[in-house]
């Protein structure tokens, strides 16, 4: 293995790194687009929210199942044909004609987007070791930010260029040519799998399927929840049923083990406490960054009527604030461990909580440059945080469960992106449902991003309590993997 990216297995990081913005990106630059689907596709919210959060829960769902077969057969394959796949289901979401086609494209291109990342995250733990790995996976972690940040921006170019009726199927659209483009890159560049007893093993279909289950029984709820009073009550009773199929699995995978059977989730890995705490606060860091940029877009182009691209505009101070924090993280995470994590939530904390007060109470004139400014110190905040979990939560994990580890790390940030989506615009669109006047905009999107406070407050909490009981260092000391 290779200490440093400056090698020949770069070629195979870069088309590893254009995969995960891809899909990434997906994730973020719809979020200027929803008053063009409603109305050229005359999409009700219930709908709009489906297409939103039903990339993130289909993502989510795939990841971990994706990430063993590419754990047990071929890494190399399974990106590869994920890539074709990502390339057809983002042009039938461009070509949907009704709402409940873009919304069936959008459950399909997500599952293919949680087969192509553990591939990426697998890949990479392959290619790298030591400080290199730690290198590459920061990497990813600051080009997750900036898809989050940038994706509005390019929402609003293409609604721009394509006008309302064009512009939100380009946001699509583009995967076409980009993914055919790198497809080639792919076959030629990437690794082919390693050998070894790790290699070839059965696949677990019953628990995959226990599991599959158990997270759509968990997420269904949430997504379900429009606000719009006509929401089943029952409902809920899912969440009991997705502990009980959670309480299944759990035992299904342990006696799997004791017959010598490779599970689809080795259940003694959130035994580890660094991998736990890191892929809690990133379910809770992803939770709540993503459901204030859904809110900020909605609010300032239907409360604030600000056009799709000034709306995506005002997300680039927050890139610029995140690319500076993010060049400095390594040096700092290093030096600060957990307690970079607690200075960072405790500004993504102040940052948010001003977004929605500049809201709330600035005039409409000045709210959006306002708006803007307040991102910006929010990308002081998180520039680091996404690219130091990822290290902190992987740097016990040892190399033949990386693509399954890497899974659950994203299937917290899919997990935490689709409830506090689902959660947070079911609060704004029962206080102000699409055409409602900004005296009603205002108080629903303050009540509204306090809620994405409250999950960085509890991840802000778990991140201090971790500090003051394991000190500073834990777990950058131990810089061996765990057998």
């Amino acid at each position: 293995m290779n200490p440093s990216l400056g090698t020949s297995r770069s070629p195979a990081f870069a088309i590893c790194v254009i995969i995960a913005a891809l899909t990434l990106l997906d994730l973020s630059k719809i979020n200027v687009t929803l008053t063009a689907i409603e109305r050229g596709l005359e999409a009700s919210p219930a709908d709009l929210q489906l297409i939103v959060v039903g990339y993130a829960l289909s993502f989510g769902l795939a990841l971990i199942p994706a990430g063993r077969f590419g754990d047990v057969r071929s890494r190399r394959s399974t990106l590869i044909v994920g890539l074709v796949l990502f390339v057809v289901t983002s042009l039938a979401c461009s070509l949907a004609m009704e709402s409940w086609q873009l919304v069936l494209g959008r459950l399909a291109q997500g599952v293919v987007a949680g087969i192509l990342m553990p591939q990426v995250l697998g890949i990479i733990q392959q290619l790298y070791t030591g400080t290199a790995r730690a290198r590459a996976f920061g990497i990813i972690g600051v080009i997750t930010g900036l898809c989050v940040a940038l994706g509005p921006t390019l929402g609003g170019v293409l609604i721009t260029v394509g006008g309302e009726d064009w512009g939100w199927r380009f946001i699509w659209l583009m995967n076409v040519p980009l993914g055919l483009a790198v497809l080639p890159f792919a076959i030629l560049s990437l690794p082919r799998d390693e050998s070894g007893p790790g290699r070839r093993r059965e696949l677990d279909l019953v628990g995959t399927s226990i599991l599959g289950l158990a997270i759509a029984a968990f997420i269904t709820p949430f997504v379900l929840t429009t606000g719009r009073g006509h929401d089943v009550p029952a409902r809920w009773a899912l969440l009991a049923v997705a502990a009980v199929l959670f309480w299944v699995f759990v035992r299904w995978e342990r006696s799997y083990v004791a017959r010598g059977k490779s599970p689809v989730v080795d259940v003694e890995l959130m035994r580890v406490p660094s991998f736990r705490l890191g892929t809690t606060l990133t379910t809770l860091y992803f939770g709540a960054l993503a459901s204030a940029f859904l809110l900020m877009n909605i609010f300032v182009q239907e409360g604030l009527g600000i056009s799709p691209l000034f709306a995506g505009l005002l997300t680039l101070p927050y890139a610029a604030t995140y690319i500076a924090s993010a060049s400095l993280s390594p040096r700092l995470s290093v030096r600060m461990g957990l307690g970079y994590q607690v200075l960072g939530f405790s500004i993504m904390i102040v940052a948010i909580s001003l977004t929605a007060v500049v809201g709330f109470a600035f005039p409409p004139e000045t709210a959006g440059w306002a708006i803007a400014v307040s991102w910006g110190i929010t990308g002081l905040g998180v520039g680091g945080l996404s690219a130091q979990n990822q290290t902190f939560s992987l740097s016990e994990i040892p190399a033949a469960h990386a693509g399954v580890a890497g899974s659950i790390n994203q299937l917290g940030q899919r997990v935490g992106t689709a409830i506090g989506i689902a959660a947070t615009s079911t609060i704004y669109l029962a206080l102000a449902p699409p055409g409602t006047s900004l005296t009603l905009a205002r108080p629903a999107f303050l009540y509204a991003m306090m809620a994405c406070v409250v999950l960085a407050v509890i991840a802000l909490w778990m991140s201090a309590v971790s500090l003051r009981r394991r000190g500073r260092g834990w777990p950058l000391a131990p810089t061996t993997p765990r057998p």
